[in-house]
Protein backbone atom coordinates (compact mmCIF):
# COMPACT_ATOMS: atom_id res chain seq x y z
CA UNK A 1 0.00 0.00 0.00
CA UNK A 2 2.69 2.46 1.18
CA UNK A 3 4.40 1.32 -2.04
CA UNK A 4 1.68 2.27 -4.25
CA UNK A 5 0.72 5.77 -2.80
CA UNK A 6 4.78 6.57 -3.31
CA UNK A 7 4.93 5.68 -6.69
CA UNK A 8 1.52 7.48 -6.95
CA UNK A 9 2.79 10.53 -5.63
CA UNK A 10 5.55 10.34 -8.08
CA UNK A 11 3.08 10.53 -10.60
CA UNK A 12 1.17 13.18 -9.45
CA UNK A 13 4.65 15.35 -9.31
CA UNK A 14 5.80 15.10 -12.30
CA UNK A 15 1.90 16.03 -13.89
CA UNK A 16 2.10 18.77 -11.56
CA UNK A 17 5.84 20.35 -11.96
CA UNK A 18 4.38 19.99 -15.99
CA UNK A 19 1.34 22.27 -15.48
CA UNK A 20 3.63 24.71 -13.24
CA UNK A 21 6.01 24.93 -15.77
CA UNK A 22 3.16 25.82 -18.71
CA UNK A 23 4.37 22.87 -20.69
CA UNK A 24 2.41 20.34 -22.48
CA UNK A 25 3.29 16.54 -22.33
CA UNK A 26 4.57 16.79 -25.94
CA UNK A 27 6.72 19.71 -25.00
CA UNK A 28 8.26 17.98 -22.20
CA UNK A 29 8.74 14.74 -23.77
CA UNK A 30 10.96 16.35 -26.61
CA UNK A 31 13.15 17.61 -24.11
CA UNK A 32 13.43 14.75 -22.44
CA UNK A 33 14.11 12.58 -25.07
CA UNK A 34 10.81 10.58 -24.73
CA UNK A 35 7.58 10.49 -27.05
CA UNK A 36 4.50 12.32 -25.18
CA UNK A 37 3.26 8.76 -24.73
CA UNK A 38 5.70 8.14 -22.13
CA UNK A 39 5.34 11.27 -20.89
CA UNK A 40 1.77 10.20 -20.69
CA UNK A 41 2.65 6.71 -18.71
CA UNK A 42 4.83 8.56 -16.21
CA UNK A 43 1.95 11.09 -15.12
CA UNK A 44 -1.43 8.66 -14.57
CA UNK A 45 1.34 6.08 -13.02
CA UNK A 46 1.72 3.25 -15.53
CA UNK A 47 5.10 3.46 -15.66
CA UNK A 48 8.00 5.12 -13.72
CA UNK A 49 11.10 6.94 -15.05
CA UNK A 50 14.82 5.76 -14.25
CA UNK A 51 16.72 7.72 -12.27
CA UNK A 52 18.47 9.43 -14.74
CA UNK A 53 15.20 10.36 -16.74
CA UNK A 54 13.66 11.68 -12.89
CA UNK A 55 16.96 14.01 -13.00
CA UNK A 56 16.83 15.56 -16.35
CA UNK A 57 12.93 15.85 -14.99
CA UNK A 58 13.78 17.71 -11.98
CA UNK A 59 16.27 20.04 -13.99
CA UNK A 60 13.90 20.78 -16.74
CA UNK A 61 10.96 21.67 -14.40
CA UNK A 62 12.95 23.59 -12.32
CA UNK A 63 12.44 21.22 -9.12
CA UNK A 64 14.67 19.84 -6.62
CA UNK A 65 14.89 15.96 -7.29
CA UNK A 66 13.38 15.93 -3.66
CA UNK A 67 10.33 16.93 -4.75
CA UNK A 68 9.36 13.77 -6.24
CA UNK A 69 9.93 12.25 -3.24
CA UNK A 70 8.96 14.39 -0.32
CA UNK A 71 5.99 15.46 1.36
CA UNK A 72 4.01 17.49 -1.53
CA UNK A 73 2.14 19.19 1.21
CA UNK A 74 4.96 20.24 3.41
CA UNK A 75 7.14 21.02 0.13
CA UNK A 76 4.14 23.36 -1.10
CA UNK A 77 3.85 24.76 2.36
CA UNK A 78 7.98 25.56 2.17
CA UNK A 79 7.22 27.13 -0.75
CA UNK A 80 4.67 29.34 0.09
CA UNK A 81 6.37 30.29 3.03
CA UNK A 82 9.95 31.30 0.99
CA UNK A 83 7.65 33.10 -1.46
CA UNK A 84 6.53 35.11 1.17
CA UNK A 85 9.74 36.08 2.76
CA UNK A 86 10.78 37.10 -0.67
CA UNK A 87 8.56 39.38 -0.72
CA UNK A 88 9.26 40.81 2.87
CA UNK A 89 12.74 40.76 1.57
CA UNK A 90 11.53 42.78 -1.46
CA UNK A 91 9.37 45.46 0.50
CA UNK A 92 13.00 45.70 2.98
CA UNK A 93 14.63 46.39 0.09
CA UNK A 94 12.61 48.97 -1.24
CA UNK A 95 12.14 50.77 1.93
CA UNK A 96 15.80 51.13 2.24
CA UNK A 97 16.71 52.05 -1.14
CA UNK A 98 13.90 55.44 0.05
CA UNK A 99 15.68 55.70 3.03
CA UNK A 100 19.24 55.92 1.26
CA UNK A 101 17.67 58.13 -1.40
CA UNK A 102 16.06 60.66 1.04
CA UNK A 103 19.22 61.03 3.08
CA UNK A 104 21.34 61.64 -0.54
CA UNK A 105 19.07 64.49 -1.22
CA UNK A 106 19.16 65.82 2.05
CA UNK A 107 23.12 65.38 1.56
CA UNK A 108 22.88 67.20 -1.60
CA UNK A 109 20.55 70.30 -0.65
CA UNK A 110 22.72 70.80 2.37
CA UNK A 111 26.15 70.82 0.23
CA UNK A 112 24.90 74.14 -1.96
Amino acid sequence: MKYTNWRLKISQRIRTARQNKGLTQAMLAFRVGKSDRTISAYEIGRTYPQVETLVLLASLLDVPIGYFFGDMEATENKLLYLAELTNKAKDMVNLLEDVLDKENNSNILEDK
